[in-house]
């Protein structure tokens, strides 16, 4: 009798196992494609992509054979190069993001030590073209960078001790780079005052945006922990700032932290982040503007239970959220899209096919138009750099 049960049982999970499988492949999950060619027992690690609207897309990882390493596909991610392209030689860089236009720049920039390296391509980052010099620093905590498609470059980050944020800029691709400006009004570390994880973007016509965590005017019963998302905006590619406010809650124990920021060349800003409270841990919120920054017209909730959110926006105003799921044991990529500039939400889609080893964290996605193109870091057991792209904004994920 005890034999039959046992039977019974394992026939049952496999037949569970198998309708997953149906039920994944119905959804259009399945063929996932790995683009990095490390050999087998060799990392791949923290992958970024870009793309442009001539069906270019760009992906960049750490790899441990040493350094960073390189992919690209020229037809719109449904074939990848045979043979990595190695960018830099880098002990541990921190912090890798890139960034393309629509002539054949590619943007590698990262974390080295305290400074902030960038490697330039101009030949849509074909091997042999790529160069690279040092931009920012000291930095302390973090920085980032952003670009448009004529050539500005806008680079910001905290530094040493007093959390100060500063923000420089380029007009020349990243060739060469301005005098550095304060990018708030903040006094600086005093008593322990706040002003970190920057975060920029920067549309066609100047408008440079950054958000950034800040503890000004705690005043809960932990102000020691409390923490507000505020924002700061340039017309003028970074050259000069506005006054600084915040666009976050900032109710009695708020703690926001990792602020996203993304805009169109028509007005519309958008700003994302997670907050945290004793009851909802890692709660996920967006507020948007619809005026270049001007006035924000409230802030949304999305979800919760999650992590490492990334917020991205179409050049046809479409706007785009993915997040780690981590409501069970099971890391999930999950996505939402709004159609509409962020006023209504698609219903959320599941990205990644494999039920159970997404790396969390570890993942990145760029669009251009209704195409979305996802890259992660997938468990197997060493970690593999994956990709799959949606043709209709997110909704249906391709069958390869």
């Amino acid at each position: 009798m005890k034999t039959k049960l046992y039977l019974t049982t394992i026939i049952t999970i496999c037949l569970l196992f198998m309708a997953t499988g149906i039920a994944f492949a119905a959804l259009g999950f399945q063929n996932d494609v790995r683009i990095d060619r490390a050999p087998s027992g060799t990392s791949s690690t923290s992958p970024k992509v870009c793309s442009d609207n001539s069906g270019h897309v760009y992906v960049v990882w750490v790899d441990a054979r040493g350094g960073i390493y390189f992919n690209r596909s020229n037809d719109y991610g449904q074939n990848w190069l045979a043979n990595d392209i190695f960018i830099a030689l880098v002990a541990s860089p921190a912090s890798l993001k890139i960034g393309c236009d629509n002539t054949g720049h590619v943007y590698v920039s990262w974390l080295q030590g305290t400074s902030v390296m960038l490697a330039r391509s101009s030949n849509y980052g074909a091997g042999g073209s790529w160069s690279s010099s040092g931009i920012a620093g000291p930095v302390s905590e973090g920085f980032d960078f952003a670009h448009s498609q004529n050539g500005h470059l806008v680079v910001v980050w905290n530094t040493d001790s007093s959390h100060i944020l500063y923000a420089n800029y380029s007009t020349n691709y990243g060739a060469g780079w301005s005098s550095v400006k304060r990018l708030d009004t903040a006094p600086g570390h005093s008593g322990g005052d706040i002003h970190a994880s920057p975060r920029v973007t920067v549309d066609n016509a100047g408008h440079v945006y950054a958000v950034w965590v800040d503890n000004r005017g705690a005043q809960g019963p932990y102000p020691g922990v409390e923490r507000f998302i505020y924002f700061n905006r340039s017309n003028d590619f970074g050259n000069n700032w506005q006054s600084e406010f915040a666009i976050s809650q900032t109710d009695n124990g708020y703690v926001g932290q990792v602020p996203q920021v993304v805009c169109d060349n028509n007005g519309h800003v958008y700003s994302a982040w997670l907050k945290t409270t004793r009851q909802q841990p890692n709660v996920l919120y967006l507020n948007k503007s619809d005026n270049y920054g001007q006035n924000w017209t409230g802030v949304q909730y999305i979800d919760w239970r999650l992590d490492n959110h990334q917020l991205k926006v179409s050049d046809n105003g479409n706007v785009y959220l993915a997040w780690n799921d981590t409501h069970d044991q099971w890391i999930k990529i999950k996505f939402k899209s709004s159609l509409d500039n962020g006023v209504t939400w698609q219903p959320m889609a599941r990205v990644t096919n494999d039920p159970t080893n997404c790396q969390i964290g570890n993942f990145d996605f760029a669009t251009k138009g209704n195409s979305v193109y996802l890259a992660w870091e997938n468990l197997e057991p060493w970690e593999g750099i994956y990709f799959n792209f949606s043709k209709d904004g997110g909704v249906a994920w391709q069958n390869r």
